[in-house]
């Protein structure tokens, strides 16, 4: 299927009187290292690194209002112990961006390729994210370029009063245990789904309705809005609800059935201790609420809360810790088993609570240096700071920058249980004509 998308895709392209070839590029370098909290990876099974180094050339062109952005690189991870002990290195191009719009009529248009499309205003708290990659990071304008699109064929009505799409995306070809991993903390990767959008405007306020059918699951139903009195302030929310949820949990989770742990408890593969919710009959909804603020020094305050149904409760964290520290009384009979099982208890985090506030602020120091601070802040008053430093020198074509993301919590909190405790990232983006 995706092979006829692109076949048409370029020939239509093809088909058009070539204007000149506009191309710009960059050079990225990043590295990082993690602090690993070891007593939820006794065996360093995660896979999380504990070094990554990134050397990349990002392309961006444009021709015939098609635009593009490929990326060239080589990337080294680093981490385990013992006989977990990994060195990978890899290095390919990837197609990140790619976009053609056709105008059919002074009405109608339809958009073809691998792109990304948003359906609420937030930062953090995605809830319409279907077609967007969302991930906790202060690196909000991409500066290591590593947004992927998905693939997309869109048909656009637009009117005086009102804008209508429908949307197909097909993403099914990647690889299919991407669906389920800490990479993909939205579970929107590998997965075939049609949306119909419906946006109106009214003055000062703008507002989407949609509906999402995803192609192993019940459709869900969204709506979200952005409201802006003024040239400081912004507020906006959104709403989705589902009957079934993507997010899957552990199978002896649930408070209501809990009962003592014992050897039914210890997982012997990667899927068996996980219960799937893709097709339950209950409804889960999540929402966000938001308000941006900048001041005429370019002072920017940004705040948002979010709720997820489908997120664990406080007594599902607590059964979790039980889970936890049963797994960890099997290790001085079974080192490896209970590393295993350990493992993919952290990973069950995932699931995040069911509340969590984000704090943003960003200020610039001069016209060469900015500050960024992000607290997200769960229900249990665990909270991931993530400030970042950048420096820009004017009139120059570079960006460097660091970044650190650090989780904190007592014992056994949402992100007093995150896998990574420390994050530190340093990042140079040269841009050349």
């Amino acid at each position: 299927m995706r092979g006829v998308f692109l076949g048409i895709f370029l020939g239509a392209c093809l088909s058009a009187h070539a204007d000149p070839l506009e191309i710009k590029s960059a050079l990225v370098f990043t590295g990082q290292t993690a602090e690993l909290r070891r007593d939820l990876d006794p065996g360093w099974l995660s896979g999380l690194p504990a070094k990554q180094y990134t050397g990349a050339t990002v392309i961006d062109g444009k021709w015939e209002g098609l635009s593009f952005r490929y990326r060239l690189d080589y990337d080294q991870t680093r981490g385990g112990e013992g006989p977990s002990v990994f060195n990978n290195e890899r290095s390919g191009g990837h197609l990140l961006q790619l976009r053609k719009k056709f105008l059919l009529s002074d009405r109608w248009a339809l958009s073809l390729g691998k792109f990304n499309e948003n359906f609420d205003n937030a930062h953090y708290a995605h809830v319409l994210d279907f077609l967007n990659d969302n991930i906790i990071s202060s690196d909000i304008d991409d500066l290591a370029a590593r947004v992927r699109g998905f693939p997309i064929a869109k048909l656009s009505y637009n009117s005086e009063h009102f804008w209508a799409d429908l949307i197909y995306s097909d993403d099914s070809s990647t690889d299919t245990t991407y669906r389920f991993n800490s990479q993909n903390p939205n579970f929107n990767r590998g997965i075939r789904q049609w949306l119909g959008v419906l946006r109106a405007n009214f003055e000062e306020t703008d507002v989407t309705a949609l509906v999402q059918k995803p192609s192993d699951m019940r459709a869900g139903f969204g709506t979200s809005f952005v409201h802006t009195p003024n040239a400081q302030m912004q507020l906006y929310g959104a709403l989705f609800s589902q009957r079934g949820s993507r997010q899957p949990v552990l199978r002896n989770i649930y408070p209501d059935r809990a009962s003592p742990l014992g050897v039914d408890d210890i997982y012997t593969n990667n899927g068996s201790y996980a219960t799937s919710r893709l097709m339950e009959d209950r409804w889960y909804s999540r929402g966000m609420l938001g308000i941006g603020w900048t001041s005429e020094a370019q002072l920017s305050l940004r705040f948002e809360w979010r709720h997820d149904a489908s997120g664990m409760s406080s007594e599902d964290y607590r059964r979790w810790g039980q889970i936890v520290d049963f797994h960890r009384s099997l290790l001085p009979q079974d080192r490896t088993a209970a590393a295993l099982n350990i493992a993919w208890d952290a990973q069950a985090l995932r699931s995040r609570q069911r509340d969590s506030f984000l704090i943003r602020i960003d200020r610039p120091l001069d016209n060469d240096l900015s500050v960024a601070l992000s607290v997200l802040v769960g229900r249990d008053h665990s909270a991931l700071w993530a400030p970042r430093l950048r420096f820009s020198p004017a009139g120059e074509k570079l960006d460097t920058w660091i970044e650190l993301q650090r989780t904190a919590g007592r014992e056994g909190s949402e992100f007093g249980s995150a896998l990574e405790r420390t994050r530190v990232q340093v990042g140079l983006r040269y841009l050349f004509d």
